[in-house]
């Protein structure tokens, strides 16, 4: 798993790749922790993940539960729909905002 990230306009884009797994899943979120410590908007684009695991879950979940506790706001973009129905079925999709485009992600974060 590879991270990384681009800050444009107070958002931080954060851009993983490869698998979110129980053997990248603690780099990942202290990784995504340290890029946004600083920052009240994130978009991470998922598009070139192909596989989480109920570890990747729990970072997502950590690192949502860092924006949410300092007024910030984050959500993903770009899921293949695999992805998209682990997601659905594990009930994230209550927990973090889930939109389509990068676009959509803009207007969602201004």
């Amino acid at each position: 798993m590879e991270l990384a990230n681009l800050i444009e306009n107070g958002t931080c884009y954060l851009f993983p790749e490869g698998r979110i797994d129980t053997a990248t899943s603690n780099d990942f979120q202290s990784s995504a922790l340290e890029l946004t410590a600083g920052v009240l908007k994130t978009a991470i684009d998922f598009s070139k993940v192909n596989y989480i695991s109920s570890a990747g879950l729990r970072a997502v979940l950590v690192i949502a539960k860092d924006f949410n506790a300092k007024g910030g706001k984050i959500l993903i973009y770009g899921m293949n729909d695999s992805i998209k129905d682990i997601f659905d079925m594990s009930g994230f999709t209550t927990i973090i905002k889930i939109v389509k485009t990068k676009d959509d992600a803009l207007y969602e974060l201004a």
